[in-house]
């Protein structure tokens, strides 16, 4: 037989061959038909599974291609208003799809959960590691109506000695901060990440945070930080991250007026 014939070939033959002979042998060859028959639609069934599988598994490569692809973007761009408009599709992207949603819904409830995770690493180097992963998939939360679940966590994280978490828990802030000020900049669009939030919550939230950013910083404060002029010149600090998250959020405020 060549060796280029596939599984099809085969079976054709050998159901081919089962036709000649006669007596005794026509009985044997009977039941071997049959049972190549059955094997013949077992397979063509796995078949016909694996291009199912194989077409699902192209749409989820796709729908991951277009968001490593707004992933990327939203990473080479600066402005803040596209910053916000990326994450309001990316996060339109991960919800509404239906083949994904089960994932992506774990993800969220990674997140709902990770104070209580946190509270339970003692090395530091995990601690480290565990803040990172989450600062990075934090956006996929779903608490569109309650942006700041996680600020006691957050500042929390600001005031730790190491400046990987603390970096990690100001750019978590920042991804808030933005689409929680942008009704100040744009009246017509309405704030949230994905565009639900009511201005008057939002406004809330924004004047409680730079209400406890201040007491953070009242009570970090030392005389040594008198004699710097400019937040980039502080000593790295839980200070300097405090300052940094309330720089940020009143050049946002400001720039509504």
């Amino acid at each position: 037989m060549s060796e280029n014939k596939n599984y099809k070939s085969f079976i054709a033959d050998a159901l081919k061959d089962l036709n000649t002979g006669d007596g005794a042998d026509n009985f044997k060859r009977k039941g071997i038909g049959e049972a190549l028959i059955a094997l013949t639609m077992v397979i063509g069934d796995i078949g016909s599974k694996m291009d199912e599988s194989n077409k699902n598994s192209q749409k989820n490569t796709e729908q991951l291609k277009l968001l490593n692809k707004n992933l990327s973007e939203f990473n080479a761009k600066s402005g803040i208003l596209t910053k916000w408009l990326i994450l309001r599709r990316i996060n339109k992207l991960v919800y509404s799809s239906q083949s994904g949603k089960d994932k992506y819904k774990e993800i969220a409830r990674i997140i709902n959960e990770v104070p209580g995770v946190y509270a339970k690493i003692t090395e530091p180097w995990r601690q480290e590691n565990f803040v990172m992963a989450i600062s990075v998939m934090y956006f996929l939360h779903d608490k569109e109506y309650q942006p700041d679940f996680l600020f006691p966590w957050l500042y929390q994280l600001l005031q730790h000695p190491s400046g990987v978490i603390r970096y990690a828990a100001v750019r978590m802030f920042q991804i808030e901060l933005g689409p929680l000020t942008v009704h100040m900049r744009y009246p017509t669009e309405r704030p949230g990440i994905s565009g639900r939030l009511k201005p008057e919550i939002a406004d809330r939230i924004v004047n409680t945070l730079i209400l406890n950013l201040n007491n953070l910083l009242a009570d970090l404060w030392k005389l040594a930080y008198k004699r710097y002029k400019y937040i980039n010149s502080l000593p790295a600090s839980p200070y300097k991250s405090v300052q940094m998250v309330l720089a940020n959020l009143e050049e946002l405020c400001e720039r509504g007026e």
